[in-house]
């Protein structure tokens, strides 16, 4: 059974002696708790183009009839809250080039935007006196207002965290590789297929590990890669282990450190997707 999305009542009143257009009522009402909007970037370019082409010149221009803007009454205006989820998938190899001008690396670095609420108040108004080519204008200015009274939904449906952790976990990657050691780096990629991260607890329980591991790497290293090296190479063997051996001492437990840190958010991340 299919069912409306949302509902329009729009009246009319043909008693206007004086000129003015009245409309006793206009009422929309969404049937829906919430909308969920997916949108591709390329179809975004693909309307402007459309709308660029569009020969409106066609349509204006080739009458001398003065457009007339009369005056119009609502006594009444009832319009339902809405909520939306919107989802932007970027296409930055498909977008027009240098159509952002200096933001575009800004663009380019946001990304997706994930389920990004947005919420339009209820709207009710009684007795309102408008021109008719006034009424766009409204409209537009209410929207405006709506979505600048949403800062933080706007601001939280970019997808910042995921952002943050993945750039985390590519700093963390290249400090584990600054150690060379073999072990620790096929040890880090075979935990990174396998991880799977479903909310805030599982981020800090596997960051954690990922810390004691660092750390257990780097101290066990210091005690033994001297020692290993020198039994093969003599004192320059010492002396070449004893240097990895320090460098790892430093850079594994950054490498952990940044791997917490990109665990757990990363799990609030999922933590906050399950939320909304």
């Amino acid at each position: 059974m299919q069912h409306p999305v949302f509902k329009l009542t729009f009246t009319m009143s043909n008693d206007n002696a004086d000129g003015t257009q009245v409309y006793p009522y206009i009422g929309i009402r969404v049937t829906q708790n919430c909308w969920r909007v997916n949108v591709h970037e390329p179809i975004i370019w693909a309307l402007m183009d459309y709308y660029k082409n569009i020969r409106l010149d066609k349509f204006s221009g080739s009458s001398n009839v003065t457009e007339a803007h009369p005056e119009i009454r609502i006594d009444l205006i009832d319009i339902s809250e809405m909520r939306l989820k919107f989802s932007l998938e970027a296409a930055p190899a498909q977008r027009p080039h240098g159509i952002f001008g200096i933001w575009t690396p800004i663009i380019d670095t946001i990304g997706n935007v994930l389920k990004m609420q947005i919420h339009f108040r209820k709207v009710v108004c009684k007795n309102k006196f408008m021109r008719k080519s006034s009424v766009t204008t409204a409209i537009t200015n209410r929207i405006r207002r709506d979505l600048i009274h949403n800062p933080f939904h706007l601001l939280f449906g970019v997808d910042v965290l995921g952002m943050t952790s993945s750039t985390l976990a590519t700093l963390s990657k290249g400090f584990a590789e600054l150690s060379t050691d073999g072990q620790f780096l096929q040890l880090r990629t075979k935990q990174g297929s396998t991880r799977r991260i479903t909310g805030v607890g599982d981020g800090i329980l596997q960051g954690t590990e990922a810390l004691a591991q660092g750390v257990a790497f780097a101290v066990s290293g210091a005690l033994t890669k001297p020692w290993a090296s020198a039994r093969e190479h003599g004192i320059i063997g010492f002396i070449q282990g004893l240097g990895i051996a320090c460098l790892g001492f430093v850079v594994q437990p950054v490498s952990g450190l940044l791997d917490f840190v990109s665990l757990t958010v990363h799990g609030v991340g999922a933590s906050c997707t399950r939320l909304f």
